[in-house]
């Protein structure tokens, strides 16, 4: 996997998770939102419900109270009747957007048209004398009543339910306002049987039973409102509400109780004229306000409620574009981030690869990017920079060694020619020098013979003895210009003996050159130690930015793998330092070894070859007079064979004879040894030279 998609994927397991969980959050913010709006929506429909629950039970219940009032006030039982219209025609506009849906709105809808019949009813009752008012329009006001209030109730309670689960902190605020709807509703319900009474109605027993459950459940609600209230607390407006409520109720259920208790004494029956100090219209002068009233703490808990949702929707509102807001911040930082250190670190790596690839390959000319950053990758780049400059001189001075071996090469070529023509030279010349000793010893030998021979004949040749004499006069000259000549040859021999120990001196000379050369050597090893340390604080250099990525965790993974890479070729930059200093050693030791040698060798050729040229003047010499000898011993025998009369001084000749015949025989024997030698000693030089 490349260094870039590597770093992406880390960057992106590192990045991905921030934006999922501000996603999650943004998400999570949204839902809350849209909730808390919904909450509102619901909210106001609740209050909405229960308000207009409030006016049909006040208009309709002053409608089934006013029956059996022969002169109704008609005024006072139309006056709720604006409020009503308002509230269901703003339920018929809200109920639509509430969790309930917009079937919600075809409720409000059938009780505008129930309600408009009951009260063209109501207006043609009242509108009569009271004996020719419709009988069942009482009962008929009555379910009426309880049938469109119930319609409200249901949706209510099902609205109230789906808001306490997604706002709970709102639910004792509903059932406050649920409570306190409650405690009006049945004490309407008390006073209307209260009114029936008094207008002359039997006391029943279930209705007289009915109006005491209704003060109970009045207490009850009561004590239900005040409860809740105390478990919210911190609240002004409720508190407030709470004290005027507690009056309010305290105040109602004393004056009820006080006029529900008298009919007890007229159970079964109508109860007479006097029994209430009070009409029904005074009693609804007081009541109504006083039912009213208790509904003003509903209306406080209704629009604390509405307040606290409104303000858990502008809260959710909030957190929303906070949320969003860190979504936005964390994706552009992550993608500010991203294209950063694409650019600043992953692009300028890929660079720095391609460029190492580029010298990889040979081409050394190619431009090092980034060497003028100072952070690791500009040290990267300089020391890849350093790296190739290293390596176009180690191609130079290659190139140069490949020049120089060439050279060497056929120069060691030549040399091996020369040295195998001069040692067939010195071969044939020894050869030729050998066999001039051999026919000079068998000559020296046959002299003796002759000698001797010419000591027996004495008597014989006494005659010639005086050519004798000049013949033994001129072998004398001969013998002494032959012993000049094997002077001269021991003296060429004893100089050749000199160059060769001038031969072993170079050889010494050679050794110390080649010392020099090994210390030259010794030098450039430390040359290539120092460009191994370099290496090596390359290497610490890719170390210590491996640690660095350590410490930077997931973020400097990606940087610790070209750390990795960059101490891998520290490594082999070392590596093969060391092996080309080893080389660059041994070829510089060896090319001046061969040099010096070379030298020495082309000397001692040349002084060889002067030695040679003058061992063959000196055999030519010993040949002419070895030759000069042979005739002079010829003229000699013939001589004698005429001078038989001189033998005294023949056998002195003779004896003379024998005794230059030794001394040529030992000359030529110590030539055949000193040949000898010269042949090891040139032989051991050729091989000197070969092993050179």
């Amino acid at each position: 996997m490349r260094i870039r998609t590597l770093f992406l994927v880390g960057f992106c397991a590192v990045g991905l998770p921030g934006v999922a969980a501000s996603l999650v959050a943004a998400t999570n913010a949204y839902q809350a939102w849209q909730s808390a709006r919904q909450a509102a929506v619901d909210t106001n429909a609740i209050s909405l419900l229960q308000r207009a629950q409030t006016a049909l039970i006040l208009e309709v219940g002053q409608y089934t109270s006013s029956v059996s009032n022969p002169a109704p006030d008609l005024p006072v039982l139309r006056a709720p009747r604006p409020n009503a219209d308002r509230l269901l025609a703003r339920l018929q506009e809200v109920m639509p957007a509430s969790s309930l849906g917009a079937q919600s709105a075809a409720v409000p809808a059938g009780i505008v048209g129930e309600l408009t019949r009951l009260r063209q009813r109501a207006d043609e009752a009242f509108a009569r004398p009271l004996d020719q008012r419709d009988p069942r329009l009482s009962t008929d006001l009555a379910r009426a009543r309880t049938e469109l209030v119930g319609r409200l109730v249901t949706p209510a309670a099902e609205v109230a339910r789906l808001l306490t689960d997604s706002q709970p902190d709102v639910a004792p605020m509903m059932e406050i306002s649920s409570s306190v709807m409650d405690h009006r509703d049945r004490s309407g319900r008390a006073t209307v049987l209260l009114f029936r009474w008094i207008e002359g109605q039997p006391v029943a027993w279930a209705e007289f039973s009915a109006a005491l459950q209704h003060l109970g459940r009045m207490a009850q609600a009561s004590e239900t409102a005040r409860r809740l209230i105390a478990t919210i607390g911190n609240n002004a407006a409720l508190d407030a509400a709470a004290v005027a409520y507690a009056a309010k109720s305290e105040e109602l259920q004393t004056r009820l109780m006080a006029l529900i208790t008298p009919a007890a004494a007229h159970l079964g029956r109508a109860a007479p004229a006097g029994t209430w100090d009070q009409s029904s219209n005074e009693i609804r002068r007081w009541s109504a306000p006083a039912q009213a009233a208790l509904l003003d703490m509903r209306d406080v808990a209704l629009d604390e409620a509405v307040a606290l949702v409104a303000a858990n929707s502008r809260q959710a509102g909030s957190t929303l574009v906070v949320a969003l807001a860190m979504l936005a911040v964390t994706t552009l930082m992550i993608l500010g981030s991203l294209w950063f250190l694409l650019r600043r670190l992953v692009q300028p790596m890929r660079a720095l690869t391609d460029t190492v690839g580029e010298i990889a390959n040979g081409r050394l000319e190619v431009t090092v990017p980034g060497t003028h950053r100072p952070d690791e990758l500009g040290e990267m780049a300089r020391a890849v920079g350093t790296l190739r400059d290293r390596s176009a001189e180690a191609d130079r001075l290659a190139a140069a060694q490949e020049v120089e071996r060439q050279s060497k090469e056929k120069r060691a070529e030549q040399l091996s020619s020369l040295v195998r023509g001069f040692e067939g030279q010195i071969g044939e010349l020894t050869g030729m020098l050998s066999s001039a000793s051999t026919e000079l010893e068998a000559t020296a030998r046959s002299m003796t013979g002759t000698a001797a021979s010419t000591n027996e004949q004495a008597g014989a040749v006494v005659g010639a003895a005086s050519q004798a004499s000049e013949g033994v006069q001129v072998v004398a000259a001969a013998a002494e210009q032959l012993s000049a000549s094997i002077q001269e040859i021991s003296r060429q021999v004893a100089h050749a003996s000199s160059a060769a120990s001038q031969a072993v001196s170079d050889a010494r000379a050679t050794d110390e050159t080649v010392q020099a050369l090994a210390h030259g050597a010794q030098k450039i090893g430390d040359v290539v130690r120092l460009i191994t340390d370099i290496a090596g604080q390359t290497n610490l250099l890719a170390l210590n930015a491996t640690i660095e990525a350590a410490r930077a965790g997931e973020a400097g993974k990606g940087f610790a793998v070209v750390a990795s890479e960059v101490k891998n070729l520290a490594s082999q930059t070392a590596k093969a330092t060391e092996e080309i200093g080893g080389q660059i050693a041994s070829i510089q030791a060896a090319t001046q070894q061969a040099v010096s040698a070379i030298g020495g060798i082309g000397k001692r050729i040349e002084e060889v070859s002067q030695i040679a040229v003058a061992i063959a003047a000196a055999v030519e010499e010993q040949s002419t007079a070895t030759g000069e000898i042979a005739r002079t011993v010829q003229r000699t025998a013939d001589a004698t064979d005429a001078v038989s009369r001189n033998i005294a001084a023949v056998s002195q000749g003779s004896g003379e004879t024998g005794a230059a015949a030794a001394q040529v025989l030992g000359a030529a024997s110590e030539l055949a040894r000193q040949s000898e030698v010269l042949t090891k000693t040139v032989g051991g030089f050729v091989q000197d030279v070969r092993a050179a």
